[in-house]
This record gives structure tokens, sequence and C-alpha cells, in this order.
């Protein structure tokens, strides 16, 4: 059987790759010193040889800024989609108040998710947070404690429109929590 050979490109130890021959899994190698140009392996000829790199594990507090950063963007989504929902409403409103009141569950449930982001978005750009991680987990914890309180004692008004309001921020604050956990 005829064999070829590959040379590997200056890789930093600790990056571990994977080679594939002809489809077929080779081996897991994590570099215990940094591979030089003089590196090499060797494979049957015409196998199709695939190498696929990654990178070093994160560090926690990339993991953390990771986090932080996923909770800020998720947070103004939660925001800006809200603010066009509202917006659609109260254009509803305008042309006919009747109409629009019939469909108005869409404008509570937008102003619940835009009550409960621009809470949480003061929460989590708090300047008194240490780490990303503080701010991260202050945030998650304050959404927990309101959905879980707000399932425990729902809102009781004679007024369905507020109970309709309150269910709905509750709701909010519980879809980001699951969103995070599900991350």
């Amino acid at each position: 059987m005829a064999y070829k050979t590959v040379k590997f490109a200056d890789m930093t130890v600790g990056t571990q790759f994977r080679l594939a021959i002809d489809g077929q899994d080779a081996s897991k190698i994590t570099p215990r010193r940094a591979f030089n140009l003089a590196q090499q392996a060797t494979f049957p000829v015409g196998a199709s040889v695939k190498c696929l790199v990654w990178e070093a594990d994160p560090t926690p507090e990339e993991l953390a800024a990771r986090r932080r950063e996923w909770l800020h963007r998720r947070l103004e989504e939660m925001k800006r989609g809200s603010a066009g929902d509202i917006e659609s409403f109260r254009a509803k409103l305008e042309q006919n108040p009747l109409y629009a009141f019939e469909g108005a569950d869409r404008a509570i449930d937008a102003a619940a998710e835009l009550e409960a982001g621009t809470r949480l978005m003061a929460v989590l750009d708090n300047d008194r947070h240490a780490t990303d991680t503080d701010a991260v987990n202050v945030t998650i914890k304050m959404a927990r404690e309101e959905a879980m309180r707000g399932a425990r004692w729902p809102s009781r008004s004679t007024s369905p429109v507020s109970n309709a309001a309150k269910a709905a921020l509750v709701s909010a604050y519980a879809c980001l929590v699951s969103d995070y956990d599900d991350k």
C-alpha cells in the first residue's frame, strides 16, 4: 500500500484537532508541545484527509462575557420587538378604537415585554456589579424571582385587563429565564 505525508502548520499547545481519513474518525489529538512544519503524519495514498481544528476552551471570564452579551442582546430584542407591536396598536387605536381593543392582548404582551426588558436591562447595566458573572446572575435571579412570585401569587384584581397585564409580565420574565436556561 502506498502512503502520502501530510505536514501540519504551526499549532499552539493545547489546541485540539481531529483527523478524519476517508470520512472515518482517525483520532483526536491534543498536542502537549507546539507543532512545527516538521511534524507530519502518513496516510494511504488516495485517502481524503480532513483536519478540523478546535480553539482552546474559553476561560470562565470569556464565558461570563458571552453570557452577558447574550443577555444584553436578548433584552434589547425584547424591547425593540415590543416597541413595534405597541406602535402598531397605537395606530389601530387611532383608526378604530373598538377594533383595536379586540386585539389588545398582543399589545398587553408587548407592553409587558417592554417593561420586563427595561427593568432587567437597568439591573444588568448597573455599575455596582464587580464582574460579568455577577451582573448576569443578579439579573437572571431577579427575573426568576419575579416569575416565581407571579406564579405563586397571581393577580386577583377585579379588572380583567390588570390581571392580563400582570400575567403577561410574569410570562415575559419566565420566557427570558427559560431561554437563558436552554442556551
